[in-house]
């Protein structure tokens, strides 16, 4: 099935404490530019429209390093936490897209990356309602493409209080019909996430 690119919106998820690295990721720079801009800025490069997801606290701080890059701000969803709450934000946001999502700490991912999981996406939807990389014999929830289906049906559990305290990793394993996709060799050095200083040596 052709999925019109204009029905897929992108968040970067901005809203982790940080507390390993020690300083918020997101606002972290190489070569001048913040990680979080710098993915915006290769996502924008694939056609697809890009939000930041940030923390309430964090809000007046993204706003002033990166003005013009438009952010969701996590709503107060009890018993939820992490990427699930910034993801729930942005589907109440805009209900009905489709969402791609990454996180900030993976600043190599590239346009040609963003690229493979959209053709992917096209590919599987609607047999399969989220798509989801899958790397080194583990699921990366926080890296693929989630359906305006998909997302509907996970704020009706949450509203129904079957989402508390679940990790995203069983959410999506438990809830969803989800292709996984098998990342290229030569697409996965680009996955490497930053977690603390020492991981950028």
């Amino acid at each position: 099935m052709s999925i019109n690119t204009d029905t897929i919106s992108a968040l970067i998820l901005c809203g982790g404490l940080s507390s390993r690295m020690g300083t918020d990721k997101g606002l972290k720079e190489e070569q001048g530019t913040p990680w979080a801009q710098q993915l915006y800025n290769r996502l924008s490069e694939s056609g697809i429209t890009t939000y930041l997801s940030v923390r309430p606290d964090q809000q007046s701080s993204y706003t002033r390093r990166m003005p013009d890059i438009p952010h969701i701000v996590d709503e107060v969803l009890t018993e939820i936490n992490g990427p699930l709450r910034g993801l729930l934000s942005a589907h109440r946001f805009r209900p009905q897209q489709h969402w791609l999502l990454t996180p900030c700490d993976v600043p190599r991912l590239s346009t040609e990356v963003f690229t493979y999981w959209i053709s992917t996406f096209q590919q599987q939807y609607p047999q399969s309602n989220a798509v989801i990389s899958h790397t080194e014999q583990r699921l990366q929830p926080v890296c693929g493409i989630y359906s305006q289906e998909a997302l509907s049906t996970l704020n009706t559990l949450y509203q129904q209080g079957r989402l508390a305290n679940q990790s995203m990793h069983a959410i999506v394993e438990d809830n969803l019909n989800s292709y996984l996709m098998e990342i290229p060799a030569e697409m996965a050095s680009q996955y490497k996430n930053f977690n603390t200083p020492h991981d950028e040596d």
